[in-house]
C-alpha cells in the first residue's frame, strides 16, 4: 500500500475560492487540508449510539409529557416538537390496546 497523494480537481467560483481561503488562514491551515477535512466529516459514517436503558414512566396525566422528554434525552439530535405525535401516537395505541383487552 503506497501512501502516494492523488490530485482531484474542482472548479470553484472566484467567491467560493475567496470563502475556503479565508476559512484556511482563519484556521492557520493550507486550504487543501481543510478541505479533506471538510469531505471526511462530510462522508465519514456516524459514530454509533449507545444503547440506552429503558425508562419508567408514572402513570398519570404527564405520562406523555415525561415519555417525550426521556425520548430527546435518549436522541438529542430529534427536534421534541418531532418526537411528540410519535410519542403521543404509541401511548394512545397502547392505551386504546389496554381498553379492548379488558
Amino acid at each position: 500500500m503506497t501512501s502516494e497523494l492523488n490530485r482531484v480537481s474542482i472548479r470553484l467560483t472566484d467567491t467560493e475560492l475567496e470563502f475556503l481561503d479565508a476559512q484556511a488562514h482563519r484556521r492557520r491551515m493550507p486550504r487543501s487540508t481543510l478541505i479533506k477535512e471538510a469531505i471526511a466529516s462530510a462522508v465519514s459514517p456516524p459514530a454509533k449510539k449507545s444503547i440506552k436503558h429503558s425508562v419508567h414512566l408514572d402513570s398519570g396525566k404527564s405520562t406523555i409529557d415525561q415519555a417525550v422528554t426521556a425520548v430527546t434525552r435518549m436522541f438529542p439530535d430529534i427536534a421534541r416538537h418531532r418526537v411528540e405525535p410519535i410519542v403521543c401516537t404509541v401511548i394512545c395505541a397502547m392505551a386504546a390496546n389496554k381498553k379492548k383487552s379488558k
